[in-house]
């Protein structure tokens, strides 16, 4: 519970998307005890998403309103948890092969 509380205080924290997400990555990883963390935000005017992470080898991405894990949270508003994340066909495999990370599960909770 203490973990969403700092999550929604970073949410509102700042106007600036950088400074709002490395709130919101750095309550999740502590909060939720996880070894990474990524944020996405949603560009309404481009219908894309735009991934922030705290993993450093990872830039900023930006995807499809609908693709992935994040895109099936965008539509529906409903978490999702992943105990498999390369099982899954939703997982976008592209930040792990970019950082030699591998995604073990994943649990994905809509923000709004």
């Amino acid at each position: 519970a203490n973990a969403l509380l700092k999550v929604a205080e970073a949410v509102n924290s700042d106007l600036n998307c950088r400074v709002k997400a490395s709130g919101v990555l750095e309550a999740v990883t502590g909060g939720c005890d996880c070894e990474r963390a990524s944020f996405f935000l949603v560009d309404e005017v481009k219908a894309e998403q735009v991934l922030y992470s705290n993993d450093p080898d990872v830039l900023d991405f930006r995807f499809p309103l609908h693709a992935g894990v994040s895109g099936a949270v965008v539509g529906g508003c409903v978490p999702v948890r992943i105990p498999d994340a390369y099982a899954d066909p939703r997982f976008n495999q592209d930040g792990d092969l970019k950082s030699g990370f591998v995604t073990r599960d994943m649990l994905a909770v809509p923000i709004i």
